[in-house]
């Protein structure tokens, strides 16, 4: 027996310390000598309070932690357990000695880690979850719960998730996690959470599919909370819709103003020929007395009337156009970064090639503008339908003969259908098309003394090109 306590003392990977009545050590193996850094000789008779300076009462058996004093000085954690040892004369006690200094670097490490990684979650809105398909177990981080406004004491249960998503998107939710789960696929999809305060939140869960060592299915994923986005979106959208208003409002106003021109001619005419009447009736020799007061009413009601017309115009002129030197290659890529978020969302390639060093054209730079975003917004809805090739829209400029520059904007869409009536008012094959924006561009650009056509391309797909003309003295400093 005493052979095997000698081989177990000898082989263990614990220091082991037999200690007399009087605190010394009796006994000290080779994992003792090596954890303390002494030698056998060193340590026999030494006080145990040398190495161990806190453990001053070993008569209960107990486990602790305390500070270990190594031969060079140096402390280490120590993991001592301990015990009375009453069926020997000289030894009062055995002890256990486990340094677990190492083990509590990597607890703190990961305390450490956990701690960043909450932070982490906490500063990016994403919690993190597990969830065992079998057993229905789910794990929420601590982030999650807030996200979801449940109490972290309670146990996430799929009875309680679904409880608190929005009425509206439970059924998608249920069948979205059951038909992933039930063939081992990713989860990616959005709900709302409502809380108990009855505000609502916007969660997008993704999730994958792993397997546990026994070979069942969890889920291991992530809930980020896109409130803030959402809000944000629908903001953006019903700016958006408010500018397209305002779109349309300008659209009719310039219709409006034609028409308000077209009534004030014969208005004019009206009033000219009142006058020519009040001039014939004034003649001594005709005299009908109601006739001059008839005529007189007439006149106001015509003024009247171009008043109002005229009022009307300016109204919805809004200004005369404000025409300053352009970059024309910097208008487009203004053009092009208000477009982008559309080309994405529609998921529309955009290439732009400009020409270096173009001389400069005059122009009012938002008409120019709102004729090239007119332009590229009609190329995307010319790909919406396209399914099979890449969708790209490409936007150039070109010098165009001596004295002009050329834009041009191409897509591979549908093409068009009837390339002579595009630019007839009112004329459109969109659904909700009104007719009058490439009536509209081209007013614009022969106001700019340029022309504006469409060419079709061998491939699918329509080129629109428009040309403005260069002035003088900047095609002549372009030379130079």
């Amino acid at each position: 027996m005493e052979e095997q306590h000698k081989v177990i003392s000898e082989t263990a990977l614990d220091g082991i310390f037999s200690v007399g009545h009087y605190g010394e050590i009796l006994l000290a193996n080779p994992s003792a000598r090596t954890i303390f850094g002494y030698s056998a000789g060193d340590i026999i008779g030494q006080s145990l309070a040398r190495f161990l300076p806190q453990i001053r009462n070993y008569d209960t058996p107990s486990v602790t932690e305390t500070t270990g004093l190594r031969g060079d000085g140096s402390e280490f954690v120590a993991e001592v357990a301990f015990g009375k040892v009453v069926t020997s004369n000289n030894c009062a006690a055995v002890i256990f000695v486990r340094d677990i200094t190492q083990r509590r670097l990597n607890e703190n490490a990961l305390r450490m880690s956990e701690s960043y990684l909450a932070a982490a979650q906490r500063i990016s809105h994403t919690g993190s979850f597990g969830w065992n398909v079998l057993s229905g177990e789910i794990v929420w981080s601590e982030e999650t719960f807030r996200i979801a406004g449940v109490d972290p004491n309670l146990k996430p249960t799929l009875q309680l998730i679904h409880e608190r998503i929005h009425p509206q998107d439970r059924a998608t939710v249920k069948e979205i996690m059951e038909t992933s789960s039930k063939h081992g696929a990713d989860l990616d999809f959005e709900h709302r959470f409502v809380l108990p305060d009855g505000s609502v939140k916007f969660v997008h869960v993704l999730g994958k599919p792993v397997h546990d060592k026994v070979g069942e299915l969890q889920y291991i994923g992530a809930a980020m909370d896109i409130t803030s986005t959402k809000l944000a979106l629908e903001s953006v959208q019903r700016l958006e819709e408010r500018l397209a208003r305002a779109s349309q409002i300008a659209t009719l106003g310039e219709v409006s103003a034609s028409i308000a021109h077209e009534i004030n001619q014969p208005l004019t005419a009206i009033i000219a020929n009142a006058h020519m009447c009040s001039e014939a009736l004034s003649d001594d020799c005709v005299d009908i007395p109601n006739a001059r007061d008839l005529i007189r009413e007439v006149l106001d009601c015509g003024y009247h009337a171009s008043d109002v017309v005229q009022r009307v115009r300016n109204l919805f002129r809004g200004g005369a156009p404000v025409k300053v030197p352009l970059d024309i290659n910097e208008v487009a890529k203004e053009v092009l970064n208000l477009i982008r978020s559309e080309a994405t969302k529609r998921s529309i390639g955009v290439e732009i090639d400009l020409a270096p060093e173009l001389p400069e054209v005059w122009g009012d730079r938002v008409q120019i503008q709102q004729v090239l975003v007119n332009l590229c917004i009609n190329g995307f809805d010319a790909m919406d339908s396209l399914i099979d090739g890449p969708r790209v829209l490409a936007v150039r400029t070109r010098v165009h003969g001596q004295g002009a520059i050329r834009v041009e904007v191409q897509d591979n869409g549908v093409g068009l259908l009837d390339q002579d009536k595009i630019f007839d008012a009112f004329y459109t094959t969109k659904e909700h098309g009104m007719g009058l924006g490439l009536p509209i561009c081209r007013s614009i650009i022969e106001l700019h003394n340029g022309r504006l056509w469409p060419q079709s391309d061998d491939r699918s797909g329509t080129t629109f090109c428009f040309t403005m003309p260069v002035p003088d003295h900047a095609l002549n400093n372009h030379k130079n």
